[in-house]
């Protein structure tokens, strides 16, 4: 009768080992991911839900370096003007230097996203892609709106910026002069 006991009291003693190592395991927190690396293939998402139809001034809440920023004062992604029948496209006005408060339109660069075209074209650099690839050399620049990043490339600097979302990077033209409506 003794060897019967012991025998059920290891039975029960191995069971709840084997009920505590399943808890354990499965309750073991899962291993931390890898840092998902820069994107720098082509994209396949779009970002035209964000900025087919901008908010009118001062625009989506842009962040810098972690910091909410003053979008009425240097960076700012608008709609066009409505007067001049520009909202289909986005006016994004960038500080530069990077993170610096203008003091006036001289430190500040224009880049504008209008695949429809209602725009002057004049003043543009390049051309506007939708799909485009970051090139090796871009870094962002602190700005942020939710998952969107702005990156520029030293290379392109004067020409674009890269707009950086969830499965998408977008190639905005620089406007040089700025493009004014009146």
């Amino acid at each position: 009768m003794a060897e019967r006991i012991a025998g059920y009291c290891v039975y029960r003693l191995v069971r709840h080992i084997l009920v505590l190592a399943c808890l354990l395991i499965a309750c073991a927190p899962s291993p931390t991911p890898a840092p998902t690396p820069r994107v720098s293939t082509p994209a396949r998402g779009d970002l035209s839900s964000y900025f087919d139809r901008a908010p009118d001034f001062p625009g989506y809440a842009w962040m810098y370096n972690g910091q909410p920023i003053d979008t009425t004062h240097g960076m700012n992604t608008i709609a066009g003007p409505e007067h001049c029948d520009w909202q289909a496209a986005t006016i994004m006005h960038l500080p530069w230097p990077l993170g610096t408060t203008p003091t006036s339109a001289a430190g500040v660069r224009q880049f504008i996203r209008d695949p429809k075209h209602v725009t002057p074209q004049r003043n543009l650099r390049g051309i506007l892609q939708l799909h485009a690839t970051l090139p090796a050399d871009a870094f962002a620049t602190g700005y942020r709106y939710q998952a969107i990043e702005v990156y520029v490339s030293p290379s392109d600097q004067d020409d674009a910026v890269y707009v950086v979302g969830p499965g998408a990077i977008e190639r905005w033209q620089r406007s040089d002069p700025m493009t004014l409506c009146s």
